[in-house]
């Protein structure tokens, strides 16, 4: 069964990160970004912090891509509540470090959260803390997190043909 995902949050460090060498997380972002521009109908959700930090973070090779994708008119910007920092506060077996780490991809996960919860990152931490976390907030128990650095073969096929969503990419596995 093919997967219905036709949103995508992607997160500034795969805009930073997407370069014209052939760095291996240079090269991973850079393709996921061309696979999403050319090889699919996948529009690309953000929030307005989340497309302020791609401003800041952004490479020449992102910069092209967004451009692309704006004359394509696949890019949307939503507007954001603050509910799932309001879960996180209630969460105590949390680490200092950790709440910290996740409280700063809050806006991605609730960006996530209003489209079709699929988060294009490099950040593992964050991921992790997911997982941790998902039986406390059920909402996130249906988010896909890709790594780039991990993940760039599984998630450019993903891309490409649609197949069923990667068990690796899911949340809750």
């Amino acid at each position: 069964m093919k997967s219905k995902i036709s949103q995508m949050v992607i997160d500034a460090d795969v805009a930073r990160s997407a370069g014209i060498t052939e760095y291996p997380l240079s090269k991973n972002s850079r393709e996921i970004l061309l696979a999403i521009l050319n090889d699919s109908n996948i529009n690309i959700v953000f929030c307005q912090e989340l497309l302020n930090e791609w401003k800041k973070h952004k490479s020449i090779v992102s910069t092209r891509w967004l451009t692309s994708m704006y004359a394509r008119k696949r890019c949307k910007t939503i507007k954001i509540e603050d509910k799932f920092v309001t879960i996180l506060n209630k969460i105590t077996y949390l680490k200092s470090a950790e709440m910290k780490a996740i409280q700063k991809d809050a806006h991605l996960i609730e960006t996530a959260l209003k489209s079709d919860k699929f988060i294009i990152s490099n950040d593992n931490i964050s991921r992790n803390i997911c997982c941790k976390i998902v039986d406390s907030y059920k909402e996130i128990e249906n988010l896909c997190w890709a790594l780039p650095s991990c993940d760039s073969k599984l998630l450019i096929k993903f891309i490409q043909d649609g197949d069923c969503l990667p068990e690796s990419f899911k949340i809750r596995q």
